[in-house]
C-alpha cells in the first residue's frame, strides 16, 4: 500500500533499497548529497514515472530493476551515464524508447560511452530501430536480453557491439533474419524464433562447425 517513501534522502551506507511490487509507488526521493557507495536498486512493478535529476548523485549505482514499470516513460541522459551502472533491467517497459531516441540525439561519442554490460529489455515492443540505437549507445554490452519482441530482423550494426557475448532473442517470433554477429559472441538463446531463415540458422551452426569456441546456440 506504500504510496511515498522520504521526500529527500542521503544515505551514505545503503546498499540495498528495494520497493519491489509496492505498486502504488510513484514517486522517487531527491538525492541531497552523492552516494559512491556500490548500491542496488529494485523497483519492479512499481508506479514510477521518472527519476528526479538529483539521480545523478547515485555514483556508485551498479543495478537496477525496473522491470514492469508500465508507466516508466524517461530515463534521463545522467541516469544512463551513471559512472558504475553495469546492469539495467527494464523488462516490459515499453514506453522507454522515447529516452533512448532523445539520449542518442544528444549523445556525443566525445563525451564517453555509458559503461553499461548487461540489458534487459524483453517483452517491451521494440523494433529495428529502437535496437540500433540501443546497440550504438551502448557499445560495451555484453549481455543483451530482447527476447519476447516483435522485431523482425537485427541491425546490421551489431557486428560493432565488439564485447557483446550473450545474445537472446527467444520467442522473438517475427524474427527472420540475424546479421553476422561480433566474434566475442559465446552464446545465442534463438529458441520459438519461428519465422528464423534457414540461411539465419545455418550461419549459426557455422559458427559451430568453424570453431568459434566456446560458443552455444539454442533453436529448439
Amino acid at each position: 500500500m506504500l504510496r511515498s517513501f522520504v521526500p529527500k534522502m542521503y544515505f551514505p551506507s545503503l546498499e540495498v533499497l528495494s520497493f519491489n511490487f509496492c505498486t502504488r509507488l510513484e514517486h522517487f526521493p531527491d538525492v541531497m548529497r552523492k552516494m559512491d557507495k556500490p548500491l542496488n536498486i529494485h523497483l519492479s512493478n512499481t508506479a514510477i514515472k521518472m527519476f528526479p535529476k538529483s539521480i545523478s548523485k547515485l555514483t556508485g549505482l551498479d543495478y537496477v530493476d525496473m522491470s514492469t514499470c508500465k508507466q516508466l516513460k524517461y530515463l534521463s541522459k545522467s541516469f544512463i551515464s551513471l559512472p558504475k551502472l553495469i546492469t539495467l533491467k527494464v523488462d516490459e517497459c515499453s514506453k522507454l524508447g522515447e529516452s533512448f531516441k532523445r539520449f542518442k540525439v544528444s549523445h556525443s561519442m566525445a563525451n564517453g560511452c555509458p559503461n553499461l554490460k548487461e540489458l534487459y529489455f524483453c517483452k517491451a515492443n521494440l523494433s529495428c530501430e529502437d535496437l540500433y540505437i540501443i546497440l550504438e549507445i551502448f557499445p560495451k554490452l555484453e549481455y543483451l536480453n530482447v527476447s519476447h519482441n516483435e522485431f523482425a530482423s537485427l541491425p546490421e550494426c551489431i557486428k560493432g557491439s565488439l564485447q557483446l557475448k550473450v545474445l537472446d532473442i527467444s520467442f522473438c517470433r517475427n524474427l527472420m533474419d540475424i546479421p553476422q554477429l561480433p566474434s566475442s559472441t559465446q552464446k545465442v538463446d534463438a529458441r520459438y524464433c519461428q519465422s528464423l531463415f534457414p540461411k539465419a540458422s545455418n550461419m549459426l551452426w557455422c559458427r559451430v562447425l568453424l570453431h568459434y569456441f566456446p560458443f552455444s546456440i539454442s533453436l529448439v
